[in-house]
């Protein structure tokens, strides 16, 4: 590439050098006085600018390659990230420090090795197969690596046209990720149980940026309201579509305050599902404000109670029954006093009745027996 561009630019300077002869032996007038001396001398001057020219060219563009070689041979030398020269047929031959640390290689052994033998099978002939593919320079593919210990491990590889050492017709630029996709796994795991977490206990997590309006909901955020993600996208302006009609301004309003004072928040709200189901949902909000103290975020959990407010509602309502119950049975012991109390004053009564009937009836028989012991 270099060595075209040397060539070319010879050319282009020789063409204009002939140009700028001609014109000016054209326009002297030396020509026509003194042709036969003229045309050598054209030709030496000619011949001494080129030779000229392409000493400078060639001093310039020899430093430009140096210059290049050095930041290439930098770059290999960087302990920041791995590099393998790589040949057409796929054999190593060469690796910085990064690199053999990777794959747990020696310099010495670098040029037994094949492609095949610091990666996977698949994924070296994945790299292989971008050998004839222009266009997949510089992506970027995550695949297994294989250390010299036979441990797979997850490493980053781009390939490039850039030869960095001897015979090299390709550059490997390679990257140990394993430590990352630990992490992500780590990530992905706990993003996980939050979820089943968040499904146990029937709890979501929004968030929403004050100054759009945009709302992101958790995925029990979502099945709480009764939306599927891929057809609703909730927002601070579509509340009216779920909250209960009732309580829509009351529940801006309280938006309105936390934003203005700064304050958390915990609210009880309803919300009406895309099939009209009714359910109860206790929000609790806070806020993110940024440098100036200007709240630029709102952030908080909601939980579906439902059945629990449904249970508190039951019983509330048996508690009033049974309320209702104990003065029914107040109001019965009252009554039931009452008429105990009227059948002891009955029975009193009757035993006046009764003694006194039985003082008649010894007065009768005592005047009976008096009578007939007269006669």
């Amino acid at each position: 590439m270099i060595m075209w561009f040397k060539t070319k630019l010879i050319i282009f300077s020789s063409i204009f050098l002939l140009i700028a002869l001609g014109y000016y032996f054209d326009n002297s007038g030396l020509v026509g006085k003194n042709a036969d001396h003229v045309m050598p001398t054209m030709l030496m001057v000619m011949i001494g600018g080129l030779i000229v020219l392409a000493i400078i060219h060639y001093r310039h563009l020899h430093n430009l390659e140096l210059n290049l070689r050095q930041q290439f041979e930098t770059i290999f030398k960087t302990k920041v990230m791995g590099f393998m020269a790589v040949d057409r047929e796929g054999w190593l031959q060469n690796g910085n420090r990064k690199a053999l640390k990777y794959f747990g290689l020696e310099s010495t052994n670098v040029r037994k090795l094949h492609l095949s033998d610091v990666l996977t099978p698949e994924a070296a002939r994945k790299i292989q197969a971008d050998f004839i593919d222009k266009e997949a320079f510089g992506e970027i593919y995550e695949v297994e690596g294989r250390r010299s210990d036979g441990e797979l491990f997850d490493v980053e590889v781009s390939l490039g046209e850039i030869p960095l050492s001897p015979g090299g017709d390709f550059t490997l630029i390679v990257r140990d990720i394993s430590r990352r996709k630990r992490l992500e796994n780590q990530l992905h795991q706990q993003i996980l149980h939050l979820k089943d977490a968040e499904g146990i206990a029937g709890l979501g997590h929004w968030r929403m940026d004050v100054p759009t309006g945009k709302i992101e909901w958790s995925d029990e955020c979502y099945r709480i309201h009764g939306y599927d993600r891929s057809e609703y996208t909730p927002s601070y302006e579509r509340l009216e579509e779920f909250v209960h009609p009732d309580e829509v301004d009351d529940f801006k309003s309280s938006v309105e305050e936390m934003i203005h004072t700064g304050q958390p928040s915990v609210k009880k709200v309803r919300i009406f599902r895309p099939t009209g189901e009714l359910r109860h949902l206790q929000v609790k909000s806070t806020v993110k404000p940024d440098e100036t103290g200007r709240v630029i975020e709102m952030f908080g959990v909601i939980q579906d109670v439902t059945e629990r407010v449904e249970q508190e509602e039951s019983l509330h309502r048996n508690q009033v029954e049974l309320e209702r119950r104990v003065l029914e049975l107040e109001d019965l012991h009252v009554r039931l006093e009452q008429q105990a109390a009227e059948l002891v004053h009955m029975s009193e009564d009757l035993a006046i009745s009764k003694e006194e009937a039985e003082h008649a009836t010894m007065a009768k028989s005592e005047f009976l027996a008096t009578m007939s012991h007269e006669i």
